[in-house]
């Protein structure tokens, strides 16, 4: 049985795109701090037409995702900014993790409205906590 099984109940799924999975305990321990299910995407599913990610998405009954992009490069810039304008994400909330929160802010500039940025390994915390609102907002 996962960890995460038995502290989570179903409508408090993050699906988790991490590209760097030495990277992903991290990421796997905010997301259970949060109480939630983690549910790991591999990273080839970004290589997906927008629809075939949020089919996936939907098939793992996720409420929110997590997005790392790091490091940030403009191919990692340009998959997350084909999915976004494609609305690949409504209506999860989405939350993107970089070590490199200027460089990403530096890309996306205002464009960054539908996402929230968090600075790993620092804003981890408040990820966690931003995490716990979106599913309580979503779930149930």
């Amino acid at each position: 049985m996962p960890i995460d099984a038995d502290i989570a109940t179903p409508s408090r799924v993050v699906a988790v795109f991490e590209p760097m999975w030495d990277e992903a305990s991290m990421l796997r321990l905010t997301v259970l701090l949060a109480r939630c299910q983690l549910r790991p995407v591999a990273c080839y599913a970004t290589d997906q037409a927008p629809a075939a990610v949020k089919q996936q998405l939907a098939d793992i009954a996720a409420v929110a995702v997590v997005w790392d992009v790091s490091p940030v490069t403009s191919s990692a810039c340009a998959v997350l900014e084909s999915l976004l304008e494609a609305s690949t994400f409504q209506p999860f909330r989405l939350f993107v993790t970089t070590t490199h929160a200027a460089g990403l802010l530096d890309h996306f500039g205002r464009r960054s409205d539908g996402f929230v940025i968090f600075q790993k390994p620092y804003d981890l915390e408040l990820l966690s906590a931003a995490l716990a609102r979106a599913v309580d907002v979503r779930g149930d």
